[in-house]
């Protein structure tokens, strides 16, 4: 028996130091029981919710309509407090590649090489620390595209993949239309 553990990041007035911690809590947890389901999930402020005040306090630019709110996901999370939304952005995707696929998280196998293929690579940046470059994002943000419609899509990811060999870092979520 294991557990699933699920961790928040990202929370109005973490540190640096706080997210190493919670990094290495989670390394101690796999060292403890390697097939845990663990996710590090970056925080999403809800009216209502204890620190969402702090997140406004903070800079946090809330949505100013219902469309606005209808987008606010843990993928596509705005902290305007945040210096760089990117490293834990990814850091939370590989998190999932890393802990999570295989173990709670089961993958068909139509997908199990990509997905292999990213657990692998999920499995060294952890190991290294390397949560630059958002490999993950794009992957799966290119997967998600080329199922609705592959020409189209295509024309979209291909731009991104240009921008992460120049080492720009492209936008998360595409342009709508």
């Amino acid at each position: 028996m294991t557990g699933n553990y699920s961790w928040i990041i990202g929370l109005p007035g973490e540190e640096r130091e706080d997210l190493e911690k919670t990094i290495a809590l989670a390394d101690e947890i796999a060292a403890i029981q390697p097939r845990a389901p663990q996710r590090l999930r970056v925080y999403s402020p809800y009216p209502g919710a204890p620190l969402y005040e702090k997140a406004v306090a903070m800079g946090y630019q809330q949505p100013k309509n219902l469309y606005g709110w209808a987008k606010l996901s843990r993928e596509n999370c705005e902290l305007d407090y945040i210096v760089d939304k990117w490293e834990l952005k990814t850091i939370s995707y590989v998190s999932y590649f890393k802990f999570y696929l295989g173990t709670a998280h089961h993958v068909k196998p139509i997908y199990a090489v990509p997905a292999a293929i990213l657990k692998g690579i999920a499995a060294l940046r952890w190991k290294y620390k390397f949560f630059r470059f958002p490999v993950e994002i794009v992957a799966v943000e290119a997967y998600r595209k080329l199922l609705t419609n592959p020409f189209k899509k295509l024309m979209y990811i291909l731009p991104r993949i240009r921008a992460i060999l120049k080492g720009h870092r492209p936008p998360i979520s595409p342009p709508s239309g």
